[in-house]
């Protein structure tokens, strides 16, 4: 990690998998030093900023309401599952996606591409784009294959246009994991992400910043939006996954089923930073992880109380 022909990603990366190695052994205060080092490299890489991150939370907040499309027949019902990154969502899509009336679609680009360019457009020209808007995302998400009832659309960051989700797809209903804060920080922290949204990951004050514009926003969709948002908590999966996930079927309006005894081939490819953990058998292990790290990172009891 320190050869100097290497780029400063490739050495993050190096010293990623380092880490990985120095924690599974129980190594905490080297896979601390490295993660530090890694995301030391890391943080110049991107372009993410806190302000902007702030004032866009602040414009969510402060938009008026979307006028809702009428043009597009209802004969499919989406699921959205967000949250910040690391809370469960890869595995609640996986688990839900088990079920013979629910097709897992993975990470898709399609509604933050819609969303960003629905918010410049003014109140007239937005209310004449959202049907095409609507079916431009529906497409995206039926595709050609077989139908189905339901689909999964597991984007966490989507978390940052549940408006525009009511507004294209008022039908839709949104599963929002959460996971103890110091969990979820470190989680974030040592992992390595290649896209630019998730920026914020190398520096705990910036997912301080995400988690707190995370909080205030799904409080305002829960006030402002009509779609469900059903709350699940990570800790609960893991603890009992076979009943949280029939409590959440019920709660979607589908048939009971077995998600152990499912046919695990119509699952999706995880493309997600989750991919290994969502291929696991589930477990406790990374309930209060953080206190392996407490005395290695301060930040985890500075920056995100109990």
């Amino acid at each position: 990690s320190r050869n100097p022909a290497l780029s400063p990603r490739a050495r993050a990366a190096i010293l990623f998998a380092l880490c990985k190695a120095f924690d599974d052994i129980g190594d905490f205060a080297s896979a601390a030093g490295a993660w530090r080092e890694a995301n030391e490299l890391m943080r110049p890489l991107g372009s993410w900023s806190r302000g902007t991150w702030q004032a866009f939370v602040a414009a969510r907040i402060a938009s008026a309401p979307m006028p809702v499309s009428r043009a597009v027949a209802r004969d499919s019902v989406p699921i959205f599952v967000v949250g910040l990154p690391r809370t469960g969502t890869t595995l609640v899509a996986e688990l839900l996606g088990r079920h013979p009336d629910v097709r897992n679609r993975g990470e898709l680009p399609t509604l933050a591409y819609l969303a960003e360019r629905l918010a410049v457009l003014d109140a007239t020209q937005r209310a004449a784009a959202v049907d095409d808007a609507a079916a431009i995302y529906l497409a995206h998400l039926r595709r050609d294959d077989a139908p189905v009832r339901c689909y999964i659309e597991k984007n966490p960051l989507n978390f940052r246009y549940l408006d525009t989700i009511a507004a294209l797809v008022p039908d839709a209903s949104a599963i929002y994991c959460r996971r103890q804060a110091r969990d979820t920080a470190l989680s974030i922290w040592s992992q390595s992400f290649a896209h630019d949204d998730y920026g914020f990951a190398a520096d705990f004050h910036d997912i301080a910043a995400v988690a707190t514009g995370c909080g205030e926003l799904m409080a305002h969709w829960q006030r402002s939006l009509s779609i469900p948002i059903i709350t699940i908590d990570y800790e609960q999966v893991a603890a009992d996954p076979a009943t949280t996930i029939a409590q959440l079927v019920a709660q979607l309006g589908l048939t009971p089923f077995d998600p152990a005894q499912a046919d695990h081939g119509r699952t999706s490819v995880i493309t997600s930073a989750s991919q290994w953990q969502a291929r696991q058998p589930i477990h406790q292990r990374s309930v209060e992880r953080w206190r392996n790290y407490v005395d290695y990172l301060p930040e985890l009891i500075e920056l995100f109380p109990e």
